[in-house]
């Protein structure tokens, strides 16, 4: 349930800051997944100012980047102190949970932010304690009623 609630936030928080912009909800989204997952890869929580970063950082690279500064715009997040973060940790959470399964249903989007290196395979979910709150969201994930919709996952795990 904690799943489709964020999915359900985040479509409408897209959907109002999209409004009226030649973007589409699904390539914030898509932005956002890659931006947590390099979060995730760096082991921070946030976007610090670009003077910060080397020049092939990739969170530098995908957050500072012109073309992208309308997805930035758009997405939940929020700057305190020259410090940019997504507006709650959880929210990063979902994310990367959502990264993870897309990265499971089959040739991920994600994979570029992170040098090739899929999103299981990062250590830092097992090592930190944000690790097992993004595991929940995709747990929910699973654990949607296959009925209501229809995703790869549920047969995969065998979830009713």
């Amino acid at each position: 349930m904690r799943y489709e609630i964020y999915e359900a936030f985040t479509q409408v928080w897209f959907e109002q800051e999209t409004r009226g912009w030649e973007l589409k909800p699904e390539e914030c989204e898509n932005f956002c997944v890659k931006l947590a997952c390099c979060l995730l890869k760096n082991d921070t929580l946030n976007v610090g100012a670009k003077e910060a970063y080397e020049d092939d950082n990739a969170i530098c690279g995908l957050y500072y980047n012109e073309k992208n500064d309308a997805y930035a715009d758009a997405a939940p997040m929020r700057c305190t102190g020259g410090s940019h973060s997504f507006i709650h940790k959880s929210i990063y959470e979902y994310f990367v949970a959502l990264g993870m399964v897309r990265e499971m249903e089959g040739p991920s989007l994600v994979q570029n932010p992170l040098n090739g290196t899929a999103i299981w395979n990062q250590r830092l979910l097992s090592q930190r304690r944000p690790g097992s709150a993004i595991l929940l969201f995709v747990a929910d994930y699973g654990r949607i009623d296959a009925e209501t919709r229809q995703f790869p996952l549920t047969n995969m795990w065998n979830v009713s």
